[in-house]
């Protein structure tokens, strides 16, 4: 268990005390607890470093947990509740205490019962239940059953690392990961691998804890090729191959494809190509985190970070970067702790002296400045303009109709201080789908007023989805990969972007951090 699963075990546990009617204060603090505990390293929480954030009882919490993998008081909790509850609160917009309500005057503790409800409009007679909020729980249930028994990638890919480790070290045997986790799908049903000795797998792996189900086919020698080919897919890619015409070729994956006269497209960009034309286009090279020279969306301890300006500086120059973008919150960003303008001008005094003394890694000031509902940027123009770059960002008001999300998205992208778009869609991955958005419209109004569009790196985002890339780099958009990370660690999660960006046509020609600090500087000036 890490930090980031803790803080999300402890809201849960928050949620369970809320629905169970304990005192305002008790849920409070355990909601503190996950909020500051999400962003730290786990490292740096086991070793003590931010024993001063917690009492002397959330200390022994966290790290019991961390330590064992479990969250005994959450196990605790879950039992004392009808366990269909708990599927409640992964529905947004209603609260533990409206659950509650629910379930005292309709005895409804299931989906199953709570959407024929919403259909019958029963909960009409309850009140703040109207038309419009069970219209929204039955959505929200849809999205949720076709969600179930997926996975995030970077999930997946951890737990790849872990098994891949132990098979690699095994002699004599032979191995590939396929399928959908091979094509860097954002989100997957399972890890597949293709094995020479599905026993031998079996035994090596038996010792992993499983959080990601694993799938296992087996090839002899002869038809490896054929089969790492069929099981990568997709069913379009194989279609537009015509390999079900060729089963008799032995061969590896590479000369297969150059026996079936088809460029050979790598297993990230085959959801890209719908026919044979597309083949040759998507053979090109595919970007490369060696070719990342900055970092552009990092928060620190002056809004919601767990980690100062130096340390994130100085992690950045140990990763190999040359420049860093701090962005933290603006002033409306209450909720995260956004910057007042006291707080502003400290962190630029702290900027600028860093770049007096540590000329191997330049720190831009920026900003990620809160769109506002009528579209306009939190802060005046005056301080707008202040600002090395600004990310422009959507954090509250979701509840939008796509007409709505895009004008106040456009109104943003028009404002002369906006250099990137921040996270297009608010989506969270297996968790909410975001606000509906012209999408086409806003790559085309990115692309009149110069602005970036970001491919936000959290593995929770990774939005703008990588199937509008190709779009918005035919339009000459800029795409900028970003983190959004809210500790050093957080960082890292470029390599989720660029994972990403391989399943585009996405070149270091358009890729906003493969520019070197002076090319980013007249980017950001318009020069």
């Amino acid at each position: 268990m890490n930090t980031r699963e803790l803080s999300k075990a402890i809201a849960l546990l928050a949620a369970i005390r809320d629905w169970q009617k304990a005192s305002v204060f008790k849920v409070k603090a355990l909601q503190k607890i996950a909020l500051t505990l999400k962003p730290l390293s786990t490292d740096a929480v086991l070793a003590g470093t931010y024993d001063h954030l917690f009492s002397d009882q959330a200390r022994i919490w966290i790290k019991n947990a961390l330590q064992q993998g479990v969250f005994t008081e959450l196990e605790h909790a879950k039992n004392e509740i009808p366990s269909g509850i708990l599927n409640f609160f992964k529905i947004k917009g209603v609260g533990p205490r409206k659950w509650r309500l629910i379930y005292d005057d309709l005895g409804i503790e299931d989906v199953v019962a709570l959407e024929q409800a919403c259909k019958d409009l029963k909960l009409s007679a309850l009140k703040g239940f109207g038309i419009k909020t069970q219209t929204q729980i039955l959505e929200q249930l849809h999205f949720l059953k076709q969600n179930n028994n997926k996975y995030l990638f970077s999930e997946a890919y951890k737990q790849h690392v872990c098994i891949d480790t132990i098979l690699k070290s095994i002699p004599h045997f032979k191995y590939a990961v396929t399928g959908s986790f091979a094509r860097h799908l954002e989100v997957i049903d399972c890890i597949e691998y293709l094995v020479s000795d599905e026993l031998v797998f079996q035994n090596a792996i038996s010792t992993i804890p499983l959080t990601v189900p694993v799938k296992v086919v087996v090839s002899n020698a002869d038809d490896w090729g054929y089969n790492l080919l069929k099981t990568i897919g997709p069913e379009l890619y194989l279609d537009v191959l015509e390999l079900h015409l060729h089963q008799h070729l032995k061969a590896d994956e590479i000369t297969l494809h150059a026996l079936l006269d088809c460029a050979y497209v790598p297993p990230t960009r085959r959801d890209a190509v719908k026919q044979k034309q597309d083949l040759a286009r998507y053979a090109s090279q595919t970007l490369d985190s060696n070719q990342l020279k900055g970092v552009l969306h990092v928060h620190t301890t002056y809004s919601d970070g767990a980690n100062s300006i130096e340390e994130m500086a100085q992690y950045a120059i140990n990763k190999g970067y040359s420049y860093l973008g701090i962005t933290d919150h603006s002033q409306s960003a209450f909720y995260a702790n956004g910057l007042t303008l006291n707080r502003l001008y400290d962190q630029w005094r702290e900027i600028e002296m860093w770049n007096t003394k540590h000329p191997d890694c330049f720190v831009f000031k920026g900003i990620e400045s809160d769109i506002r509902a009528d579209g306009s940027l939190d802060y005046d123009d005056d301080i707008l303009n202040s600002f090395d770059f600004v990310i422009a960002s959507v954090h509250s008001g979701l509840q939008m109709d796509e007409a709505k999300a895009t004008s106040r998205l456009i109104k943003a992208i028009e404002h002369p201080s906006t250099r990137i778009l921040g996270h297009l869609t608010g989506r969270l991955l297996l968790n909410r789908s975001g606000y509906p958005v012209n999408v086409p419209k806003i790559i085309q109004a990115c692309a009149q007023h110069n602005v970036a569009i970001e491919l936000n790196s959290n593995p929770y985002r990774l939005d703008i989805d990588w199937r509008w890339i190709d779009y918005a780099l035919e339009q000459g958009v800029w795409i900028a990969l970003n983190p959004d990370a809210h500790s050093c660690a957080g960082i890292d999660d470029m390599f989720y972007g660029v994972c990403m960006a391989q399943k585009t046509l996405l070149s270091s020609a358009q890729c906003l951090n493969a520019l070197d600090t002076q090319q980013i500087f007249n980017f950001f000036n318009r020069t």
